[in-house]
Parts: structure tokens; C-alpha cells; sequence
């Protein structure tokens, strides 16, 4: 293991990922889900 792997991780590294994951929930939450899920099916041609 190199020696960067076994430090801890930084705070701003931390918030940005608790960001990160934040972002991800509102924007990839059930409701974008269910428009991407629609919107796919309504742009189908037939």
C-alpha cells in the first residue's frame, strides 16, 4: 500500500465529496428517474 493510500482524507476533501453525493441525490433521485423513464418512451418512434 503506498504511504498516500493510508492517509486520512483531507476536510475539503470530505465536504466536496459529501457535495458530490448530495448532488447526486437531487439530481438522480426517483423523480429524475421516472422523467428520464417517460421522456425515453415518449421520444421512442414506432
Amino acid at each position: 500500500m503506498s504511504r498516500s493510500m493510508s492517509r486520512p482524507m483531507s476536510r475539503s476533501m470530505s465536504r466536496a465529496m459529501t457535495r458530490a453525493r448530495q448532488w447526486m441525490d437531487a439530481t438522480h433521485g426517483t423523480h429524475f428517474e421516472l422523467a428520464r423513464h417517460f421522456l425515453a418512451r415518449f421520444c421512442d418512434s414506432d
